[in-house]
């Protein structure tokens, strides 16, 4: 099963684009030609701003966040060098749980390296494994630093399950 968008994407009919998600792409789409650098991802249920590569960001990043709030229908969702307005309001921890109640599922195991994952690190419980890849504060019970110290993890923890 694919669930994409934070969790908005689960597989389901998405219905129709919202007269709010159409005014935020025109937003991100403006940014974007006004910062050099940035670049616009256009999914489904949501609008992107990445400015990781932009040499000067700030400003319009602290624009967008402004205009953001003044979009009635729209959440501001904050990445890591991202900004992505959606008009769903569902989150990567209200689609985990979902998932973990549809599969019937008694433990989980869920990998992560944004600040979106926090929110699916929060729904775990003391049976589940959440790994954060990565620097910095986490809710994630193991944090490791790089995507090759994550596949040593796991690695281990296979090994470690097998050996049972």
């Amino acid at each position: 099963m694919l669930i994409g968008e934070h969790g908005a994407d689960h597989g389901l009919p998405l219905g129709p684009e919202t007269p709010a998600l159409a005014r935020a792409r025109v937003l991100i789409d403006a940014a974007v030609s006004a910062t050099p650098g940035a670049r616009v991802e256009h999914k489904s249920r949501a609008v992107g701003f990445h400015y990781r590569t932009a040499p000067e960001p700030e400003a319009m990043v602290e624009n967008l966040r402004r205009e953001a709030r003044d979009l009635e229908g729209i959440k501001l969702v904050e990445g890591k060098a991202i900004l992505e307005l959606t008009d769903s309001w569902v989150d990567k921890g209200a689609a985990l749980a979902e998932l973990r109640r549809s599969l019937g599922a008694d433990q989980v195991l869920f990998m992560g390296d944004d600040l979106t994952d926090e929110t699916a690190f929060a729904v775990l419980g003391a049976d589940d494994v959440g790994i954060h890849v990565g620097i910095g504060p986490t809710l994630a019970q193991v944090t490791v630093p790089t995507p090759s110290a994550l596949a040593d993890f796991l690695e281990a923890l296979f090994a470690a399950r097998a050996a049972r």
